[in-house]
Parts: structure tokens; sequence; C-alpha cells
């Protein structure tokens, strides 16, 4: 390299940077491809239509698209920029450029400035572009020795308005006498300097453009939206021209009314909070800055009044004043209900339908509940509870879930163009259920009764009005809201509810129950009472109790009322100081519980109320009298149910069984009663090992076949299950046959024996116990016939068996009687006492009284009100006695059942005594003495008894 060119680099380090783009013409590239240059030899050289051209007045051809294949091969930009290689045209090819220029917008050449204008007042190094508006040139504002400027670090280069006054312009000294510098009233310019100076720059002024007005379309009318909102659309236009620049704004306004008086809204796309029926008018004002307002044409809309009111809404008529519906069917039950519910709307407004639904209220009466209370012994059904309602305008579907998931009711009525009704519809748990004509329909807990005649609907103006009668059927227990709602079409064609929103089409609106009642109650379930007042519990010592115990959680209101069919009794309360009516209480036969209601009982001849419940003992201070009392509860709670509920307590005296055989009273059937009600016995009787004693269940008479009475003393049901019965007739029977010559069986009996001689006697001169088998005790073979003739007393323990065919004569000692009770007993049995095979028997006569001890217990720990039958002592033998036959009474202990007492074979007796007592409650299901005629005595014996007259009979009642 030769000496002049080291001296010409050296002065080019010195003035690297010039702005202008015609400010250097002695550059030599070098071979290097700079910005702006790249060597060639002729056009075919430069790729992508660049020309060959000697750039620099050298004599030296360049590429004057700087056509180039890395930045390397780009010599830096003679302004101070950054030179790139990159693609400027989008075509593939890569050209050198200023990496602070946008792409594609660099000026060929070495300084490589950016072609994108700036404006009056802005820098202009190449990082920023060129003055490009016509009225301002690139100038440095720091000479006149002009410092170079660098891009986002020192600007020294503005765009200088020309002709701007107190702006001068000069050439740089000391490095480039092409480039000027600007002095503004002699200084150099501070950038305010400029802008102060480019806006005495003289512009043209003009207005804006006034604004089109779209939507909504001048006299239309439209629907509130969100929020009371009216959407609405517009077109700015231009903006005109404001010197020494614009400013531009608008403001939508609005007038409601039309009045004239415009409210400032802004810049706004909605107006909100806009009254349904109103008529608005909009406009929007525009200014560019230069204090002149322009105004667009004005727009009229009118907000369509979709409002439908809720004029009145009740139940006509509470029967109950509760306001509750009970079970229908009562005069004093509110059900079915007749909901009434007028509307008012706008003119424009058509209706057509009226819908009213029933659903679970957000009432604390409902939060008597599990799901919110945990208590398990709910009263309100759950359903209730899950599905209340809380908002006053609820949503259409979730109305109908909470009447589809709560058992709930809905309904509607159908209206033609003249309003009136033509069709209603009930929901049935996901589905409308519809009729046409005159009559009922049902929905899913309710039913829409008399439709065309008391479930209508009418329009008449503005105004409908209607009525729902409303039988309720299954709805839950619970509190319900009344919700209702108009559908109208509106003057656009939408259809809609009243109290609709924009994004909730269909809506209910919550309404009064009735004018001082928010909300409505449902009790279909009367009072109950438990088991426990059903089930009348008897005492061991012949009393009984009632528990006077109820179900009701919605208001319980109770009267007793007690009757008595044997009017001759007497009923007690021994729990406290209770009314009976004086004692008089009414007569059964009189009294018809459905002829009687809560509200009739004025007379309380019990005195048990809501106040005084629990359990009560009774006594019939009079048990010889069998008497059937009933115990009446006539309840009644705040839905006006009724329910009468009785329980029966029979003062059940022990009665006695005849099976198989006959029975004869000589002097009447007297004080004793059979259960009326008992038709079978519960069970088959059985003696104290669980062996059937009688499995007939179907005997449940007094007699088998006969029943004879002297007197007209003779139970007037159930006397014999052959219906053969007599009464005042003398049955000779019962007696030794007259041409006997004897009164009495003892001496008849024994006379007739010894004279036909079948067999031998065993003679015993004292008094005698007879334990194992009676062939040990005579000393004769078992199975064979004797005699025995017993000069005393004797006793038959529970060991005995006969095990022979023997009849015992006891002739008795009354100086040692065995009882020291019954005075007069000459013969004891202390049960059991079996007969050992088929073909075996004993009979006993004594001239004393026969007594049957009670023995050891039958009936193991069975307590009185078990269903469990009591067994029965045994006895299987004939009894023939002059005096009297007597059975004591068993008592097993306190709480537990008595046994009873069987006898198979035969008893004749002068009198009876019977004090076998199960107790007042197995009483009525089983008998406590059962008499079972064995006719084998009669076979056995037919040779030792002959008599052509004489025929041995079951039992004889002489005097009870």
């Amino acid at each position: 390299m030769s000496n002049k060119l080291k001296i010409f680099l050296v002065i080019i380090s010195l003035f690297l940077f010039s702005e202008a783009i015609t400010s250097v013409s002695h550059v030599d590239a070098y071979y290097y491809r700079r910005c702006a240059y790249g060597r060639c030899n002729s056009n075919s050289d430069c790729d992508d239509g660049g020309k060959c051209i000697d750039m620099n007045g050298d004599g030296k051809k360049e590429c004057d698209n700087g056509i180039c294949n890395t930045t390397a091969d780009c010599l830096g930009a003679m302004n101070g920029g950054v030179a790139v290689c990159r693609d400027e045209n989008g075509d593939g090819l890569k050209e050198c450029a200023n990496a602070f220029c946008p792409i594609g917008m660099t000026v060929p050449g070495a300084n490589c400035d950016c072609s994108a204008g700036r404006t009056c007042g802005q820098t202009c190094n190449a990082s920023v572009g060129l003055c490009g508006d016509g009225k301002s040139t690139c100038r440095y504002i720091v000479g006149p020795n002009c410092r170079t400027s660098k891009p986002f670090q020192d600007d020294t280069t503005y765009c200088v308005p020309g002709g701007a006054p107190g702006i001068e312009t000069h050439k740089c000294v000391a490095r480039d006498q092409y480039n000027s510098y600007a002095l503004y009233n002699g200084n150099n310019p501070t950038v305010a300097d400029l802008a102060y100076a480019c806006s005495l720059i003289a512009c043209t002024p003009s207005d804006p453009v006034a604004a089109t007005l779209s939507t909504p379309a001048n006299n239309s009318q439209v629907n509130l939206g969100t929020n009371n909102s009216v959407a609405i659309t517009y077109a700015l236009n231009g903006w005109g021209t404001a010197c020494p620049s614009n400013n531009n704004t608008y403001d939508v306004q609005l007038s409601p009314n039309c009045s004239g008086a415009y409210q400032s809204w802004g810049s706004v796309n909605q107006f909100t909070g806009l009254t349904k029926g109103v008529t608005y008018c909009w406009r929007i004002s525009k200014d560019n800055g230069s204090g002149i307002k322009v105004l667009s044409s004005v727009n009229r809309f009118t907000v369509i009044n979709d409002t439908v009111n809720v004029v009145s809404a009740g139940v006509k008529a509470d029967v109950c004043s509760n306001g509750f519906s009970g079970v229908s069917g009562s005069p004093l039950v509110s059900n079915p209900v007749d909901y009434s519910v007028n509307f008012s709307t706008a003119a424009g407004n058509i209706y057509k339908e009226v819908w009213i639904a029933m659903v679970p209220d957000n009432t604390a009466f409902n939060y008597d509940c599990k799901q919110f209370t945990g208590n398990t012994a709910s009263t309100i059904d759950d359903n209730v509870c899950k599905y209340m309602e809380i908002q006053d305008v609820a949503e259409y579907s979730g109305i109908l879930d909470k009447v589809r998931l709560s058992k709930g009711a809905a309904f509607k009525l159908i209206l033609d163009s003249f309003g009136n009704a033509v069709e209603a519809r009930a929901y049935d748990g996901g589905v409308w259920k519809s009729i046409t004509s005159s009559g009922d329909i049902s929905g899913y807990g309710a039913t829409l009764k008399e439709f065309r005649t008391n479930s209508i609907a009418s329009v008449s103006g503005n105004n409908l009005s209607s009525n729902f009668r409303i039988r309720i059927d299954s709805m839950y227990y619970g509190k319900y809201a009344f919700y209702v709602a108009a559908l109208i079409t509106d003057p656009l064609g939408n259809l809609k509810t009243s109290f609709a929103s924009p994004g909730q089409p269909y809506a209910y609106k919550r309404t009064n129950a009735s004018a001082s009642r928010t909300n409505w109650g449902v009790d279909l379930s009367p009072v109950a009472a438990t088991s426990a007042f059903t089930n009348v519990k008897y005492t061991a010592d012949g009393k009984f109790q009632v528990n006077w115990s109820f179900i009701e959680p919605n208001g319980l209101n109770l009267k007793s009322f007690i009757t008595r069919d044997n009017t001759e009794s007497s009923l007690n309360d021994s729990t406290g100081d209770i009314n009976f009516n004086n004692g008089n209480l009414p007569d059964s036969s009189n009294f018809t519980t459905g002829t009687i209601r809560y509200v009739d009982i004025n007379n309380q001849n019990g005195n048990i109320n809501e106040g005084n419940l629990t359990t009560r003992t009774y006594t019939d201070s009079d048990t010889s009298k069998q008497t059937n009392y009933q115990f009446y509860a006539y309840a009644r709670d705040a839905a006006c149910n009724q329910s009468v509920v009785s329980t029966s307590a029979t003062i059940q005296k022990p009665w006695v069984l005849s099976y198989n055989g006959d029975l004869s009273a000589g002097k009447g059937v007297i004080d004793l009663s059979l259960p009326v009600t008992l038709n079978e016995l519960p069970d088959v009787l059985k003696d104290r090992s669980g062996n059937s004693i009688l499995i007939d269940r179907q005997s449940v008479f007094l007699s088998t076949y006969g029943a004879i009475s002297g007197t007209p003393d003779l139970p007037i049901r159930k006397q014999s299950k052959t219906q053969q019965y007599i009464k005042n007739y003398e049955d000779l029977t019962i007696k030794p046959p007259l041409d006997s010559g004897f009164s009495k069986w003892y001496d008849y009996l024994l006379d007739t024996v010894k004279k036909n001689a079948v067999a031998s006697f065993v003679n015993y001169q004292t008094t005698q116990v007879l334990n194992g088998n009676t062939s040990a005790f005579l000393g004769i073979g078992a199975g064979t016939k004797a005699h025995a003739l017993i000069n005393g007393n004797l006793t038959v323990n529970s060991t005995a068996v006969c095990d022979t065919q023997t009849i015992f004569f006891v002739v008795g000692n009354v100086q040692s009687p065995l009882d020291g009770t019954y005075k007069n007993t000459t013969l004891k049995f202390n049960p059991d006492f079996k007969v050992s095979g088929n073909t075996n028997g004993c009979i006993f006569v004594t001239p004393g009284d026969i007594l049957i001890d009670n023995g050891a217990s039958a009936t193991s720990n069975v307590s009185i009100d078990n269903s469990q039958l009591a067994n029965y002592d045994l006895i299987e033998s004939a009894l023939f006695t002059d005096g009297q036959f007597i059975t004591k009474k068993d008592v097993a202990g306190n709480g537990l059942k008595n046994d009873g007492l069987a006898i198979k074979g035969s008893v004749v007796s002068e009198n009876v005594v019977l004090q076998r007592d199960l107790n007042l409650n197995s009483n009525q299901s089983q008998p406590a003495q059962l008499f079972y005629f064995d006719p084998r005595y009669r076979e056995i014996f037919k040779n030792d008894l002959n008599y052509n007259k004489y025929s041995i009979r079951e039992i004889g009642y002489i005097d009870n």
C-alpha cells in the first residue's frame, strides 16, 4: 500500500461520520462490500437487478444494491450505524443494511441512512431515519464544530423546520463543509426551541367528519341486556386537521325521553341502567382539538316494556286457618286449596301461559331434619330439606328440578289468542302431562282439580286473572313456597316470563301463600298412636295399663273418650285423679266413632289431653263383671288432620271350655263369659311337657255338643259348637237315677259297683297318700282291675300314675281335712295325674270336696304379655263328688302367666269353685279350665257301673 493511501486512511478515521447522502465522493471500497457497495465489472455481477456503476467517481465500479453473503462483507455505515447482511426484499438475496432501520428501509449509499421519515422536531440520525414531512431538513444543532451523532446515546442531528422565524443555517466547520447546522435566534437550539419553531410552521385546519350512528337503528324498539343495558355501534369517520396538532376526542351522549337534555357518557359502546318503556335519543360529539365540536345526527330508540307484575296472589280460603294442607277429604282440612294469582303488563305484550309451582321453602320450619341437624329421628323428609329454594326469582329448570326431587307440584294453564285457558298441564317428574277437556290432571305430588271450572285463566286488556285448584296428594311433610310466572311474547315476538332477565328468559317469582303467610305447609300424616297405645298391657294384679303415646310433630291436640259395654262396671284410674263423667261411662252400643268429631267432644270422660300424656294404670272395681272398655283418642294436628285411634281393654274372666262332650248346670251358668271376638285358639293347648292336649283350635265354645242350663243363665254367644243348647231345662242326668233310691253319687256308685261285683275291693282303714303307680298301691298287676275303699282321706301326688282299672271310693274324714281353707276336702290332687296305656283308667268318688291344688309350675317364665300360650296342669280321671269341685288359683309370679288346668275325663259335682285365672290378657286367648270328655271310663267300667238308665256326663254346674 502506498504512502498516499496510508495518509488517506488516517484522514478518513478522523472524519468518519458524515450525514448527507452526497457529502462523500472519494471513498474507496477496497474490495469490501460495504453498506451500499460491492465491487463489480458489469451489471451481471450484481444480483437482484443491481447496477454496476462508479459510485465514488474513482473510476472503479460497485454494485449499487450492496449484495452480500455475510455481515463480514459489509463495511460499517459511514453515519456510525451498524451494518448487517440480511434479506431486505424477501427474495432470498441478502444486502448490506443498517441494523437500526426497519427491513427494506435502508437508503443505499455509504451512510446507510433509514428511509423512514421523521417529522419536524424529532431526531434524524441513522437509527431513526431522515426527515420525511416535507417541512424540515436534517441538521446539526451543535455547530459550528458539528459533533458526531450517536444513535440512542448522543443525538446531535434533528429535523429543523425551514423558514421558521428565528432559524438560521450555517455550514459545519473543521470537519465537513457539506453538512449544516442550525441556530435559533443566534444560538444552538434546544429540543424545546425546535418544538416551538415547528409549531410555527403554517398549516390548514379542517373540522372533523360527523360520526355515523348504526345501532340501535333510528326509531327502533329494543330489549334490555345485562345491567339493563343497550349496546350501541357507530363509525367515527375522519378527524380533520387541527393546528398546530390534533387532539382527537369524542363523547357519546344520551337524552332520556328525548327531552333535549343530553347526558355525557364518554367513549362507550353501551348504555346501562336504562328503564323499560322509556324512549331515548342519542348522538356523538367529536372534537379534533381545534375547539369546534361536530355533532352526529340523532337516533331514537324505545326500550320495550316487557314487565309483567304480580298484582295479587295467595290462597283464597284457609279452612284450617293454620296455613297447612292436610289429608284431602275432611271439611276441616285445607285440601284442595285455591291459589289465585293475577298479573298486569304493558300494552304490546301478549299473554301465552300462566304457571305455578310449589317447592320447599327456605324456612326455619324445614331445617328440622337430619340433613341440617343430624337428627336421625327427623320429622320432615330429607328431600324437603335438601331442595329448599332461597331465590326470590328462580330459573325455570331449577324450580322444576326441585319439584321433581322433592315431590313438589307444578302446573300450567295454556291460553288461546283471546286469553282463555284451553289446556292444562301437570309436571310429572320430568315430563308434562296435558288435558284439554274439563277434568282433573295429576302431577308428581299433587292434582290440578276441575280444569275449566275452578282451575281457570282469562285476560282482560293488559290484566290476567287465574285460579289453580290444587289437591295435595303425596307431597312430603314440610313448608312450601309458591312460585308463579306469566309467559308472554313481547312486541319483538320474543317469548319470556315475568321477571325474566337477559340470561334467564324463563323464571319463576316467589309469592306469598296468603296476605299474612309467606309459605304453606303440607302435612298428610294424621296423628298416629304408637304401638304402646294400641296394645294394652295387663298386669298380674288384675290391672291394666294404657300408654297414651302418639306420634305427631306438627301440633298435637288430643281429647279422650272412653266407653264400656257393661254399664254396671266401674273404672278407676289409679295413676291420678281423672274424671270419668261421675263414673257413668257411655255405653259402647250407643257410641259410633264416625258420627263424632274432635270439635264435638266436650265431655272428656277420661280427661286425657296433649298436656297429661303418660302411661296410666286402670282398675275395674268389680272384676266379676265381664266388661270391654274402649279408649278413644280423638286427635288433631296443625293441618287439621283428624284421627280417631282406639284401644280395647277387656276384663275377661277366666272361661271354661268343655270339649268332646256336654255341659249341664242345674242352677245355670252364671257370671261366665267367653271372648266374643276369639274365633280360634292361637295355638294348640299343651301340658307342662309340651305335649298337645287339645289340637282342635276351632273349639272356642262353652261346649262341643250340648250346653244345658236349668235357669235362664247361659252365655249369649258361643254356647255350643254344634249349636245344641237349652235354657230352663232340668237335666236329670246330673243326679243319680231317680229309681235307684239314692240321692248321693257316692252311695249310688258304691252300691252299684258292689252289686255288679266285677272286681274285688282293696280296703284301707286310714287316710292314704297315692304315690307312684296304682298297681303298686293296690298290690295288683298293672293293667288289671281292682277297686279301693279308703276309710279316710286321699292325697294324690304328682308322682302318681294310673296303670290299672280302678275306682277309688274315698269315705273321707272332715275332722282332719286336707286343706285349711276348704275344710270339707277329702280328696286332693297335686297335679299332674296321668293314665298309663289306653286300656287303663281311674275313677275317684267321694262324698266330700275334691280339691285340685296348684302343683308345680307348668308354664316356665312366660310374661303375661307374651303371645305364647300358658301350659296346663293335667288330671286324667273321672271325678264324682257330692260336695264341691274346687280348683285353686295358680299364681306363677309377678308379671308371669299362670297355669291352666285340664281335666281329661269327666267331672260330676254338686258345686264347682273354679279359681284358675291365667290373667286379664291370657284369658282373652285361651280357657283357664279345660274339661275334655274321655269316653274310656264308660267303656272300661261299663260292667261295674251297669245301669240301663245311667249315662256319665262331662260336668254339671249346680251352683257357682
